[in-house]
């Protein structure tokens, strides 16, 4: 059978990220996704992305780079009063442009949001990130990060996400800015 519209729904989001100590932006992203919802708490998700990266490497060097990125998902998400708990597990595969291969990351997501009012949310969570192949591996990761949202309109369909990421595999800090389009 067909897919109920109302169980089904589009989220885009551009993404800016500045790496620590690097005054420029480190990396900006555009990420599409496809969410199908089972019942209230359970989805899925499928979708792709793209990256550009500038970072600077140990000796200084300027390295810029493209990464497209195919991602499948799914989610629980926990609802209680003005309170959600979610936890995701997502699969990801990756492809650098200025590399061969593809790589393949894990990635479990525990976060919870406060509803502040009808268009404001506290946000906190962590991420451990894994990834099994031998390319770039050293981009396991274990994030965590604070933040808020404000929905532009009642529907909620653009918000606005400010938060900081600390990731404590390399320890950099990020401040993220991120725009997010849903219907």
């Amino acid at each position: 059978g067909l897919v109920s519209l109302r169980r089904a729904r589009n989220v885009t989001d551009i993404q800016a990220r500045n790496f620590a100590k690097q005054p420029t932006v480190g990396l900006l992203a555009v990420r599409i996704g496809a969410h199908y919802y089972f019942n209230k708490q359970w989805s899925t998700a499928i979708g792709g992305a793209w990256f550009h990266q500038q970072q600077e490497s140990g000796a200084g060097k300027k390295i810029v780079s493209d990464e497209v990125r195919l991602w499948e998902e799914l989610k629980h998400e926990w609802k209680l009063k003005k309170w959600q708990l979610i936890n995701q597990f997502r699969t990801e595969q990756r492809h650098w442009t200025n590399q061969q291969g593809l790589a393949f990351r894990f990635r479990y997501r525990l976060a919870a949001d406060l509803s502040i009012g009808q268009k404001w949310k506290a946000l906190a969570g962590n991420e451990l990130m894994w990834q099994t192949s031998k390319t770039r591996q050293n981009w396991d990761q274990y994030r965590a990060w604070v933040g808020g949202e404000d929905a532009f309109n009642s529907k909620k369909q653009v918000q606005l996400v400010l938060m900081n990421w600390w990731q404590f595999n390399n320890g950099t800090q990020q401040p993220v800015v991120r725009i997010n389009f849903v219907q």
